[in-house]
């Protein structure tokens, strides 16, 4: 039973730990969801899904992505610096 995975934005990819599995029911996978920093913050509406043969199952999920913050920008609003590049 393969799965699969809709409507990710593109920076965000998406990695099943077992992308199939032998019958319903029948073992785990864990679903990875690593974003580029280039990734716009926001919630992203995503469908997995799995079939084989007459079996389909569908999950509707919603993620998160939070902003990408560098070192840089942790760093100088502490030392009173304001951004100017």
């Amino acid at each position: 039973m393969p799965f699969s995975i809709s409507g990710l934005p593109s920076p965000i990819s998406a990695a099943f730990t077992h992308a199939t599995l032998a019958a319903p029911g029948s073992g785990t996978s864990i679903l990875k969801l690593p974003a580029a920093s280039s990734a716009q913050a926001g919630t992203y509406s995503v469908t997995v899904s799995a079939s084989s043969g007459s079996t389909r199952e569908k999950v509707a999920l919603a993620i998160t992505c939070r902003a990408h913050v560098t070192a840089h920008q942790k760093v100088m609003p502490m030392l009173g610096a304001k951004e100017c590049c």
